[in-house]
């Protein structure tokens, strides 16, 4: 007997609901078409949920709490879709195809159909999400390691598929100004904030700390009226935007001001205490100049009982203590340093504070055994410190300095040349002060010494070229080719210049002496001499009235 059969109705049957028969096609349609909408329908949730983000982006102005009940209610009812849609319309479609199977005729193209627009729409909207996500999870990555080539990578690949927001055209900017494209991002930069209305915040704040570190060699108004529209503009102070304030305030001479925006940071950064002492001391507060230096030792007396390997802590704390006159706790500060780790930036900075003491000594007019004892002791932390033999050479120079201290000097630098570590500075200091007892063989010959040790100093170069332009056999070629490397590397310095014009001369090449000396005559400290070599040049040209002209300034 088939149960599906239909049979005739009984007497009783008319008190029965009808039902409708049951196909088993239909109920095999229904069981399959779960899982299948499971797959293709939620997509309008999904669409909620895409949407939902974009409503609470555009609600900047809500508090937290509200933001977040804006979410979760977006969220619920993309959940409640999506269960409408995966539950009853399945289940509408199947029971309509068991009550009449030919319907299936006009319900298959239109399930494909959904099915087509389902994909699409994963593809599309949901899968490029994905990927956009991804772009920015690998650009805060790489800008967090300082990455910036890998941020310029993933930032161009998210630019050609959406447009930037703001604050990510921010960073953009900052990523090309790391990989050398600083036109292009001071454009953004000046999209984002113009100089003359409001624009993005954090843009401001950028570029007001730009300006303020171009103060020191620019004070035009033009730049304090740009530097201070971006202040104004730059939302919650950070610590950069108070050094700024501080930077207008000391370019418009407002110090106190300046003094009130950098004590708002100091607690934070000792180093900051030593700006607010070198304020004070400009505005002539020397008591507060003091209270701001003592801050600072003991800010950095702390930093440094908890990390003693910090150097440059240790190095800025033997400053303070110094500028406080605390001479013996600097150099205590300095030799425990030496004894914990001794590197470079360590014994650079105990040979400065004995050059430093030598100069204090000057100053003070102590006898000239002290000043120089202060040199040995920072030659003994560091042979190869420039300072120190600058200055041995100018004590050897000094018409104050008795026999037995230049007898000293010159066994000084002698015995560094002498020991297991020679270096080329020692060498060109010793060629100095040979030269200065006239002894110009032995003066030549550590000269050559110290240019070939080190090849890259231009003072050697200058000064090898200077001795061979004037030896009883002048090497003028090579004098010539010293004197332009040191020029090409130094073309500001007027000694260089002097010894290039003096070279040209010897060799009659005299419109070139007179280039050059012309541009050495500004900086030199003798001028007088400079002024006889253009005169003797402007003769050899045969320009009778030029050389007159410098011939008169010898005299006065």
């Amino acid at each position: 007997m088939n149960p599906f059969k239909k049979t005739a109705k009984s007497s009783h049957d008319d008190d029965e609901p009808e039902f409708d028969r049951i196909n088993p096609f239909g109920i095999l349609l229904q069981i399959l078409m779960l899982p299948i909408h499971a797959l293709f329908l939620p997509f309008k949730a999904l669409g909620i949920f895409h949407d939902s983000g974009v409503d609470i982006g555009r609600h900047q102005n809500l508090t937290k709490g509200e933001v977040f009940r804006l979410w979760c209610g977006q969220r619920w009812r993309g959940i409640r879709i999506a269960v409408v849609a995966i539950f009853s319309l399945p289940l509408t479609i199947a029971r309509r195809v068991a009550r009449n199977p030919r319907d299936l005729v006009f319900i298959l193209p239109a399930l494909i159909m959904i099915g087509l627009i389902g994909f699409v729409y994963f593809r599309v909207f949901v899968q490029s999400d994905q990927v956009e996500r991804q772009y920015r999870i690998g650009i805060q990555t790489a800008l967090t390691n300082q990455d910036f080539p890998r941020a310029k990578s993933y930032f161009e690949r998210l630019m050609e598929s959406k447009e930037l927001t703001a604050e990510e055209q921010f960073q953009w900017a900052i990523v090309l100004s790391k990989t050398e494209n600083i036109e292009q991002a001071e454009t953004i930069l000046n999209k984002l904030a113009p100089d003359d209305k409001t624009g993005l915040e954090i843009a401001h704040r950028a570029k007001a700390v730009n300006f303020s570190r171009q103060i020191g060699r620019n004070k035009s108004p033009d730049l304090l009226t740009k530097l201070k529209h971006h202040l104004d503009r730059a939302g919650t102070p950070t610590p950069e935007i108070h050094q700024a304030w501080a930077q207008f305030f000391i370019a418009s001479e407002q110090y106190d001001d300046a003094v009130g925006s950098l004590k708002k940071i100091a607690i934070h950064n000792p180093n900051i205490y030593i700006w607010i002492a070198q304020i004070e001391q400009v505005n002539g507060n020397p008591n507060e100049r003091i209270m701001a230096l003592k801050n600072a030792k003991e800010k950095f007396r702390e930093i440094l009982e908890t990390d003693p390997l910090k150097s440059d802590t240790r190095i800025a704390f033997a400053n303070v203590l110094s500028q406080l006159e605390e001479f013996d706790e600097s150099e205590q500060v300095l030799r425990q340093g030496l004894r914990i780790q001794p590197d470079i930036k360590i014994r650079n900075a105990t040979a400065d504070f004995f050059v430093m003491r030598h100069d204090l000594a000057i100053k003070d007019n102590e006898n000239t055994a002290k000043q120089l004892k202060y040199l040995v002791d920072a030659i003994t932390f560091n042979p190869n410190f420039p300072p120190v033999y600058s200055r041995m050479v100018a004590m050897f120079m000094n018409g104050q300095r008795s026999p037995e201290e230049a007898n000293r000097i010159r066994k000084t630098l002698q015995d560094i040349v002498a020991s297991d570590n020679p270096n080329s500075l020692a060498h060109f200091a010793l060629s100095n002060v040979l030269w200065q007892d006239g002894n110009f063989k032995d003066a030549n010959f550590y000269l050559e010494q110290a240019y070939k040790m080190d090849p890259n100093i231009v003072v050697i170069q200058n000064n090898l070229a200077w001795m061979l332009a004037h030896a009883k056999e002048p090497d003028l070629t090579r004098a010539l080719e010293l004197a332009e490397s040191a020029v090409a590397q130094s073309p500001k310095d007027a000694r260089f210049r002097d010894t290039l014009g003096t070279i040209l001369f010897k060799l009659e090449r005299y419109d070139e002496a007179v280039t050059e000396l012309k541009l050495a005559l500004a900086g030199v400290s003798d001028k007088k001499a400079v002024h006889q070599k253009l005169a003797i040049t402007y003769n050899e040209l045969g320009m009778e009235e030029m050389a007159e002209r410098h011939s008169k300034q010898t005299t006065e």
